[in-house]
């Protein structure tokens, strides 16, 4: 009687770890997804003339803006200096973060 109790206990306590694990996973890609929904908004904020990239001239002017730097201080992202953020950024050196370089 007590291995069948055992065997009960133990199944339960799998099932119930595998529920939560899964229950994990969800939550983090319901994060991930919204993080780059975030993402894609100050992107859009950052590209003012909305031409597909940003130019460090529009990256320093938003990261200026009150609004922006609250924003990105939200998401978790302190910025100290424009322009080393924007060449960091900046991946392939062509002077524009595209979405791709801002996501990645």
């Amino acid at each position: 009687v007590a291995n069948i109790i055992t065997g009960i206990f133990v199944d339960t306590a799998m099932r119930s770890a595998k529920a939560d694990h899964d229950a994990v996973m969800h939550e983090a890609k319901l994060k991930r997804e919204e993080c780059v929904a975030n993402v894609h908004t100050v992107f859009e904020e950052l590209d003012h003339d909305q031409d597909g990239v940003v130019t460090l001239e529009e990256f320093e002017v938003a990261i200026n803006c009150e609004k922006m730097v609250t924003y990105l201080s939200v998401l978790g992202l302190e910025v100290a200096d424009a322009r080393i953020l924007f060449f960091l950024l900046d991946r392939d050196f062509c002077g524009t973060i595209s979405i791709e370089d801002f996501i990645i």
